[in-house]
């Protein structure tokens, strides 16, 4: 016999002794504390399932939020498709030197689509910068989904950048080209 079975085995003989010192201290069958305890653990597991669908519920209204967000900042644009800022993640911005977060000094602050785009000869897959698809640049298209700091790799994702304006001249010249003349 292993180690893990005799284990398994003292745990439930324990177990055994626990329901039957209960039931003797409490004067009622054992029959009654096995069926209280069965209860008692699926009321867990229930709470466990309520909470789990909770947060879901709750996961599911931040990325319909985002969604949204990113929706209205890429018709804001001009764009017609969900857009948010992004850097190119580079192994320069890794270095000592650096912040440690993958964005080197120099840096500048690109439009990345979370949707395909088709205007005129313009076309662009979701994940793509506005000034270059992703191919370009020997990197995957990541889309919406990907774009979460959780998940990059040196080299290969754009990473989620809240703060500050467009910065690089290549997607601002196509904004510009897109924006509707009046």
């Amino acid at each position: 016999m292993s180690i893990l079975d005799q284990i398994l085995i003292d745990a439930q003989k324990r177990e055994r002794d626990d329901i039957q010192a209960e039931a003797e201290r409490r004067g009622v069958p054992i029959e009654t504390i096995k069926k209280e305890r069965a209860q008692t653990q699926a009321d867990r597991e229930a709470e466990s399932r309520r909470r789990e669908a909770q947060w879901e519920a709750h996961r599911r209204t931040i990325m319909d939020n985002e969604q949204c967000r990113r929706q209205t900042y890429g018709d804001k644009l001009g764009l017609g498709v969900p857009a948010h800022n992004g850097v190119v993640i580079n192994k320069g911005g890794l270095t000592e030197r650096s912040d440690g977060n993958g964005v080197a000094g120099n840096t500048v602050v690109h439009v990345v689509l979370d949707g395909d785009l088709d205007l005129g000869r313009l076309h662009r897959l979701s994940g793509d910068l506005l000034c270059k698809p992703a191919s370009k640049l020997g990197r995957r298209s990541i889309g919406i989904s990907g774009t979460d700091r959780d998940h990059w790799e040196p080299g290969f994702l754009y990473t989620s950048w809240e703060e500050g304006v467009v910065t690089c001249k290549t997607c601002l010249k196509k904004l510009e080209f897109l924006r509707p003349k009046d």
